[in-house]
């Protein structure tokens, strides 16, 4: 990503703080959105865990499994 960071960088300022504000610029955006996906996985395990979702995706999922075998069960190839 480093290569990129001159395109962007105004040509009459020196190179090398310029990079190194839009590293620091970057690293900070990717932190943030790192620790929101984070936040956000760890969020939807809580639900995934309970109980009634659970028996929720465990059916849903058998019956898709159900189908999809009955499908090939009764497909003419």
């Amino acid at each position: 990503m480093i290569a990129f960071y001159p395109h962007f960088g105004p040509a009459d300022r020196p190179l090398m703080p310029t990079t190194a504000l839009l590293g620091t610029v970057q690293v900070t955006l990717e932190t943030a959105l790192h620790l929101g996906a984070r936040r956000a996985v760890a969020r939807a395990g809580r639900w995934f865990r309970r109980p009634k979702i659970r028996r929720r995706l465990e059916t849903v999922s058998g019956s898709v499994l159900v189908a999809l075998g009955l499908r090939v069960a009764v497909s003419s190839h």
